[in-house]
């Protein structure tokens, strides 16, 4: 026998599932998504610019952020000034709390500098 307080729940969830289903299920007929699948299902990860080191040969910038805040060797963050796009980054080296990349691609009328935003470069799929 089920309690009440279980039925309750059980009872509830069913209902906000058919009711999420019901929401995808007409976009699909729509032949469009709802907005909140644009949407990543975590906020995406950043950190900032604290140093830059300039050699001859390579470039590589520092970020405060590391594998704690999921970057990863490999990744490609994107370097921001406000809405500006400043540079691409691959990431090449990450300890838990900060990160070390090298730059990819650099607007040519701007250069990184301490206090950039770094983010993790996210590319959402096309339906």
């Amino acid at each position: 026998m089920i309690s009440t307080q279980a039925y309750s729940f059980v009872s509830t969830t069913l209902k906000y599932f058919v009711t999420f289903t019901a929401v995808i299920a007409s976009a699909y007929v729509c032949g469009e998504s709802p907005a909140f699948t644009q949407q990543p299902l975590k906020p995406i990860s950043q950190g900032t610019v604290v140093g830059i080191r300039a050699s001859s040969d390579i470039d590589v910038v520092f970020v405060n952020a590391g594998y704690d805040q999921g970057f990863r060797v490999g990744t490609v963050c994107q370097v921001q000034r406000d809405s500006l796009l400043v540079a691409s980054l691959v990431l090449v080296d990450v300890r838990p709390s900060y990160s070390a990349g090298l730059i990819l691609d650099l607007n040519q009328q701007t250069q990184i500098i301490q206090g950039d935003i770094a983010k993790i470069k996210v590319q959402y799929p096309s339906y």
